[in-house]
């Protein structure tokens, strides 16, 4: 953020902390200036922006209770909002977060149909902000410790403590509204564990970006370094927002130790669909997915995949994982070759 923070509260039980950026400009559209940030104490993560106010937010305070947040602005007023506790498990704050998003929604819906239909008549909306990153800064490492491998993880199961950039435990992902800010990976058990039959060393996840600019902060490849030879590639993996059916969005790229490569594709639909299940809820041709039920009740999804390896005599120096930039963000949980 290169504006400066004008104003700053706690939450009264200390795990959260908002600031409004107020700045000196008044009139900048489409910019923090104008916006809330919400942020985890404990870790430093950037949770939610919103935009609070017509014009520069310069105040920002929570009740003593915790329950609401007030904020002040040069647009000459103050604005009461609701504040609760993200992590929470319940039904009723569920279907709190479904109806307020709801009426954002409809608010937004409501300006679009303004612009269409009024002549020479221009009304701007915005439904969500970008949390951009600092120019340069890549998320390349986890914001929590990776747990130990397991003993019984063997040369087979590779071993992806180093190039991990999200824990299990981590709201890993952009999010671009409230229902999202308790999204993390934590269905996994972390450690060693057989699926389909195969066995996968699951401690973290490594996600790439995809267009949206809120996921420029994340990396296109990630090097895994192999150096196996190998008949079959087994990986435990998933993808972040919808599709078009059989569109490639990303890929394993088999770097050999004679100089040549080759891609194992990840297509929409056929290898992986988007992690929660309400979203996409149709099977896909090729993978076999493995879910999880939530503690709030949702079903979530990652997809066990196998790739034959084109030249098995041939040393596999490395394996890039990377993303091709489309509207949905790959990432990869577990990664087994198969002598």
């Amino acid at each position: 953020m290169n504006s400066p923070v004008v104003s700053l509260a706690f939450s009264p039980d200390s795990r959260r902390l908002a600031t409004a950026a107020g700045g000196i400009e008044t009139q900048r559209q489409y910019d923090r200036l104008f916006s809330v940030g919400l942020w985890d104490v404990a870790t430093g993560q950037d949770l939610l922006r919103f935009k609070a106010h017509n014009s520069v937010v310069r105040a920002v305070r929570f009740s003593r209770d915790g329950t609401r947040l007030i904020t002040g602005s040069l647009d000459h007023t103050a604005r009461l909002h609701h504040a609760f506790d993200w992590t929470i498990p319940d039904q009723d704050f569920q279907g709190y977060k479904a109806r307020y998003w709801s009426r954002v929604l409809a608010r937004g819906a409501a300006r679009v149909q303004a612009v269409a239909t009024a002549e020479r008549q221009m009304e701007g909306g915005t439904l969500g902000e970008f949390n951009l990153p600092e120019s340069g800064r890549t998320k390349t490492r986890p914001r929590f410790p990776i747990p130990a491998r397991d003993r019984d993880a063997g040369a087979d199961q590779v071993d992806l403590a180093g190039v991990y950039n999200a824990a299990l435990t981590e709201t890993w992902k952009p999010i671009t509204g409230l229902a999202e800010l308790g999204d993390d990976l934590s269905f996994v058990s972390a450690g060693l564990q057989v699926l389909e039959g195969v066995g996968f060393d699951a401690r973290g996840a490594i996600q790439l970006c995809r267009w949206d600019p809120d996921w420029f902060q994340l990396p296109a490849r990630v090097k895994i370094p192999v150096d196996r030879h190998f008949q079959c590639l087994h990986v435990l993996h998933g993808t972040v927002s919808v599709e078009r059916e059989g569109t490639v969005i990303g890929g394993y790229e088999l770097r050999y130790a004679d100089g040549e490569t080759r891609e194992l594709e990840i297509r929409y639909g056929l290898d992986a669909r988007d992690w929660q299940n309400t979203r996409d809820p149709r099977p896909v041709a090729a993978a076999h997915p493995v879910t999880w039920t939530t503690a709030t009740g949702a079903t979530v999804r990652l997809f066990t995949m196998v790739y034959a390896n084109p030249r098995p005599d041939v040393q596999v120096r490395r394996i890039d994982f990377l993303s091709k930039n489309t509207g949905s963000a790959p990432f990869l949980v577990a990664m087994t070759v198969e002598p």
